[in-house]
């Protein structure tokens, strides 16, 4: 063969390897880059689904599923995620047992502090959404056990709950810092300064009205700056925000500083918004979250003029007369736990007071709203109040 020919016979042997290196990289490429492997569901997507199950009032499948995930759970950070939802599954079927899971997870240090106080947060945070009287079942399951025990003296009674839920809330901050039990603490102070301030002789020993003042601001300061753990999503941030501003709202008629009504103002309607907006689960804890912020709001405008904005007064009036609410209330089947119910509970409840000696800044600030309020004072009146 001539060097020529063989010049050219090399060459074509080249094109063809580099060729064929060329068709087995595409080939190669092709199947990495299109090769979709069996797509293995998060651990916090099972869990979701699970709880989701309970939305739709299959609470018992919901159980089943999430007892399952924990028994396969790879981590503590796993185990207690699906716990947590464990104990919010069984609330609506067995609250005994969703308190202990509460406190189990409460009591293990293997478990994030964030979520620890978060159990706690919660065990306390049942007790004043569902507008539970203070003396009863509920009570007495919180206050049970160390060191729930030790926040009330004695028995749970009328007198001391309302000091032992805030000291279940600062138990919660103790471990870690949370937005809402800052301000569930600061609320129980708010209510002594204005107890104080129209009535002296609620303030105890040598305590000013000036001292409840000044530990309100620094609890304030504390949620504000305490990093939001949003296990919730969006809820629990408008569940802190329109409490800021149920306690901005009591500061501004502590003081007469308009500028805590203008925080007032602010955060009740971030509040709205965020509800407004909220695309997760129709759930009783939503439909609880609206119906406390309605109140809390509506009540902020009616007593404070130049903060009124009608459209949000008659959107909110719309809420809390929302027959689907009314219609399906059944105090003497409905569970204990049911969020959707604790407005209405706490309402009906204030509204059997007969003793003024007992009536608190609770059946004040509906009382007020009712005679503002005509659309609120037929609310009133379906629970039984007698205007």
């Amino acid at each position: 063969m001539e060097p020529t020919q063989q010049n050219a016979f090399g060459q074509k042997n080249k094109i063809l390897v580099i060729l064929g290196i060329l068709i087995a990289v595409i080939g190669a490429s092709y199947y990495l880059f299109s090769y979709k492997p069996a797509v293995v569901p998060k651990f916090s997507d099972s869990v979701r689904e699970a709880r989701a199950l309970c939305y739709e009032g299959r609470c018992d499948e919901s159980v089943a599923e999430l007892e399952v995930l924990i028994a396969g759970a790879a981590s503590s950070r796993e185990e207690v995620e699906a716990k947590t939802n464990l104990a919010l599954s069984y609330l609506k079927s067995d609250i005994a047992k969703s308190m202990e899971i509460f406190k189990d997870i409460a009591a293990n240090d293997e478990y994030s502090a964030a979520r620890q106080a978060y159990a706690v947060e919660q065990i306390a945070s049942l007790f004043m959404l569902s507008g539970q009287y203070r003396e009863g079942t509920l009570p007495s399951l919180i206050f049970s056990g160390d060191p729930y025990a030790s926040f009330v003296a004695g028995k749970p009674d009328k007198n001391n709950v309302p000091e032992g839920i805030r000291r279940l809330y600062e138990y919660s901050t103790e471990i870690s810092s949370r937005p809402i039990s800052e301000y569930r603490v600061a609320e129980w102070y708010a209510r002594q300064a204005y107890y104080g301030k129209f009535d002296p002789k609620h303030l105890s020993g040598n305590i000013s009205v000036k001292d409840y003042t000044d530990k309100i601001l620094d609890r304030l300061q504390s949620g504000d700056a305490a990093k939001m753990q949003l296990f919730l999503g969006s809820l629990d941030e408008a569940y802190a925000l329109w409490l800021k501003g149920y306690v901005m709202g009591l500061l501004a008629d502590v003081t007469g500083e308009s500028r805590y009504a203008d925080d007032a103002k602010g955060s009740f309607a971030k509040s709205l918004e965020l509800l407004r907006q909220y695309q997760g689960p129709s759930s009783d804890y939503k439909m609880s979250q609206i119906l406390w912020m309605s109140f809390y709001y509506a009540s902020f405008m009616a007593n404070h003029k130049d903060y009124m904005d009608r459209t949000a007064m008659d959107e909110l009036m719309g809420y809390l007369n929302d027959k689907n609410v009314m219609a399906t209330r059944n105090p003497k089947t409905e569970a204990e736990s049911n969020l959707k119910f604790g407005l209405m509970r706490y309402l009906e409840r204030s509204g059997q007071i007969d003793s003024s000696k007992s009536r608190g800044v609770g059946y004040q600030t509906a009382l007020s709203l009712a005679q503002k309020e005509s659309r609120f004072a037929d609310l009133l009146k379906t629970l039984g109040w007698e205007l």
